[in-house]
């Protein structure tokens, strides 16, 4: 049944245009001086970093596991936004040193910029340096099985991926079901550690533009474009049952939703249902799937 929804949930739909992929002054700010690594990601800020096209030296000093041992010091070295140098404690270098630092938790960070690495051991983009750090440590948990997209092609191509791998982020990008695309424990853990990176995001679906036309083939149901049905179905890894319409008025409702092929962006809605929601054909609406997380 058409059911009148309380109160207005529908967000505008410009609400669902990504959001780029470059660092806003809060986030440049946290390099102005020393800040606690438990309120950033530190994989973000090499990424952060990397995109400003840095130089400089990124140092972290956290606790030891032990209080009788000293504090842990790393320091991971950038020119122009790629890693050339990294150290941390127990003699360990390179991606070994971020692995040691990405296991433990908190500490205190600042960057040195224009500090000069001073023994330049290699020349990679903060996300392969990231990718082969976290192939040293336990896959990170995967929870989410919908839909994804790749966030940015060309930090993707900085990365040595496989075939497979490859064909997997092609069926994603595809919008293929994450359940489906990565069908096997090492695919998982690929993903995982993408998703870990910020190179891959959970695919968001836009509010659909529809406008209202007559059928007489059902009763208190609507009808959409196949397509549109198909994507949500996919971003949702599951059959969308309703459907929430908001009218020019403001006013929100649940409809009942089937697909149907060819319909582009027409809505179409029995008799019962306008009079239900005083629509008029012609006239405009907001849909989405209901329960859609933003």
């Amino acid at each position: 049944m058409t059911d009148r929804l309380p109160n207005s949930t529908l967000p505008d739909p410009d609400a669902f245009i990504f959001a780029d992929d470059v660092p806003d002054q809060e986030e440049t700010a946290a390099f102005s001086g020393r800040n606690s690594l438990s309120n950033f990601d530190l994989l973000h800020l090499l990424t952060v970093l990397a995109t400003a096209q840095q130089t400089g030296a990124l140092r972290v000093e956290r606790d030891a596991p032990k209080p009788a041992l000293p504090t842990q010091q790393f320091s991971i070295w950038l020119s122009k936004g790629r890693v050339v140098q990294a150290q941390g404690p127990y003699n360990l270098s390179g991606t070994a040193a971020l692995a040691e630092l990405l296991r433990g938790q908190g500490g205190q960070f600042y960057f040195q910029s224009g500090e000069l690495a001073p023994a330049p051991t290699f020349n990679l983009s903060t996300d392969e340096f990231g990718y082969q750090a976290l192939l040293l440590l336990p896959p990170p948990e995967l929870t989410f099985g919908g839909a994804l997209r790749v966030v940015s092609i060309d930090r993707l191509d900085e990365l040595d991926l496989t075939e497979l791998q490859l064909e997997l982020l092609e069926n994603l990008d595809l919008s293929m079901p994450l359940v489906d695309a990565a069908d096997t424990p090492e695919a998982q853990h690929f993903v995982a550690r993408l998703l870990r990176l910020g190179l891959l995001t959970r695919r968001r679906l836009r509010v659909a533009h529809m406008v209202v036309q007559l059928t007489f083939d059902t009763i208190d149901q609507g009808f959409i474009d196949d397509a549109i049905y198909q994507t949500w179905c996919k971003a949702r890894s599951e059959k969308i049952a309703h459907a929430e319409m908001r009218l020019s008025s403001g006013q929100e409702y649940l409809l009942p939703v089937a697909p149907r092929k060819n319909l582009g962006a027409s809505l179409l809605l029995p008799p019962d249902v306008l009079i239900r929601t005083g629509l008029s054909v012609g006239e405009a609406v907001l849909l989405r799937p209901q329960g859609f997380a933003k």
